[in-house]
């Protein structure tokens, strides 16, 4: 680059002060007066207008504005890529910010109001960086930060210890800097830096500082995971939330820092890896195992749910909703999202292999959670489930499987969702209802959501979702060969 973002910034102010300046000029130095059917046409262009900018702002798209924003890119030397760089995407987002500034402008003049020379939002300049009073150093706050959620429980350690890791990546990139000196060109920085940085458990990179980390020829295969990398900026963005919180930042630096996890490159299973996996030994005779193990591939394939959803689940929440068995995952669990709070019907191949029956049964041994074989200890269950299936499981029943990093628990929820829009062809917008999916299709989805009942969406997608030819006759009562839940 040959410019930072501050004469970007001030580029874009200059322009919205142009337009604002011309939008005044055009209205007190117009020599004639509009007629009255002139004034109500240009009222009505202008309300068109701030309705078009005020739209564009909600949904992201800064298409009114391209333009302008490149024509500044190309004054300042800068080249604008493909147009989805963040830099350009954010002094899109500015200058219609500033644009809509202007239009309001115009709209005060045009209903007779008087406009005073004040400066608009857009026109005010921040202080540079080097200006900033100082603030405490990152490994001062991160405590205080864990320990007010830490008391008001917010929190637990193994969290905390989440918290503290990514803090201290921080601090091992960029220096123990103060809080207020961690801007976004900073944060940017930092996690390129961490997605350099070589894993932590491999011991030969140990006691090195990260400059001398950045000058090893490390092996791809050592360094840390994009996932890992992702989970880190997620937790900076938290904590640097409470920060802005506390005042002593302005911005979060860290609320538009991604980096692309590898997460997402679980596959979904094939009918004959299905077939292979519910015919190998937790279904054909394997002892050191729970009832909930038996249950678990099968009603994550099933439902779409997500692992940390199912381990929640208390035996009440198995419950009759509008004449439907439904899985209610209600507001008060730990949810990815908002739309993740709903209710899942539950396919008929569930009901044919006794689950209800499970149920009953935890509930008459008074277990708290349905999932219970995976409760206790300090582990948290959900990381107790995968751990067991991804690392112990695969690794000694299914080895093919464990082989390919990409097929595993999670491997069933985007099993569900490919056979579900992929092979029986059901709607998007309904699918999503299911599996607590934020929405790609907003308007169709939020218009349908309000009065979809269970009873239709038992009846218009999950009954409907088949996994080809995948026979799991054999499996009906085998639960009940397992005496603990």
């Amino acid at each position: 680059m040959t410019a930072t973002y501050e004469q970007i910034s001030e580029a874009i102010r200059e322009e919205i002060r142009e337009a604002r300046e011309l939008t005044i000029a055009d209205h007190t130095e117009r020599r004639e007066p509009l007629t009255e059917s002139c004034h109500r046409s240009t009222v009505r262009a202008y309300e068109n207008l701030t309705s078009d900018y005020t739209e564009a702002l909600a949904r992201a798209d800064y298409s009114l504005v391209h333009g302008q924003v490149e024509r500044i890119f190309r004054g300042l030397g800068l080249g604008t890529g493909d147009g989805d760089g963040y830099l350009f995407r954010r002094a899109c987002r500015e200058l219609t910010e500033g644009m809509l500034e202007a239009l309001e402008v115009s709209n005060r003049l045009l209903a007779g109001e008087v406009i005073r020379d004040e400066p608009t939002v857009s026109a005010v300049v921040p202080a540079a960086a080097s200006e900033v009073a100082p603030a405490p150093v990152i490994s001062e706050m991160i405590e205080q930060f864990i320990a007010g959620r830490v008391s008001g429980q917010r929190i637990n350690s193994s969290t905390a210890k989440q918290y503290r890791t990514a803090a201290d990546q921080l601090i091992h990139v960029v220096g123990d800097l103060p809080v207020n000196q961690i801007d976004f060109m900073k944060a940017c920085e930092a996690r390129d830096r961490m997605l350099k940085m070589p894993k932590g458990n491999l011991g030969e990179y140990r006691g090195k500082t990260c400059e001398e980390k950045l000058d090893l020829d490390i092996p791809e295969e050592d360094f840390v995971r994009a996932q890992t990398v992702s989970q880190r900026l997620v937790s900076l963005g938290t904590f640097f939330s409470w920060l802005v919180d506390t005042e002593l930042v302005s911005k979060n630096p860290f609320q538009r820092v991604t980096c692309k996890s590898d997460k997402e490159n679980y596959e979904a299973y094939s009918v004959e890896e299905l077939t292979a996996l519910f015919s190998s030994p937790l279904y054909t005779g394997l002892s050191n195992v729970t009832r909930s193990h038996w249950w678990l591939p099968l009603i994550l394939l099933h439902t779409g749910m997500r692992p940390g959803e199912l381990v929640q689940v208390r035996p009440s929440d198995v419950k009759e909703i509008d004449g439907v068995m439904v899985i209610d995952l209600p507001r008060e669990f730990t949810l990815k999202n908002k739309r993740a709070v709903r209710a899942i019907p539950l396919h008929p191949t569930l009901l044919d292999l006794g689950f209800l029956e499970f149920t009953e049964e935890a509930t008459r041994r008074g277990q708290d959670r349905l999932m219970a074989g995976f409760t206790g200890g300090k582990t948290p269950p959900a990381h107790k489930a995968s751990m067991w299936f991804n690392r112990s499981y695969l690794k000694t029943h299914l080895p093919e499987f464990y082989a390919n990093h990409r097929k595993r628990l999670y491997s069933f929820r985007h099993t569900f969702q490919t056979f579900a829009l992929s092979e029986n062809s059901l709607p998007l917008e309904r699918v999503q209802l299911v599996v607590g999916h934020e929405r790609t299709q907003m308007g169709s989805t939020d218009s349908y959501d309000a009065g979809l009942r269970v009873g239709k969406l038992f009846s218009e997608v999950v009954s409907k979702v088949e996994f080809g030819e995948l026979d799991l006759g054999h499996l009906k009562g085998g639960w009940r060969h397992f005496d603990k839940l």
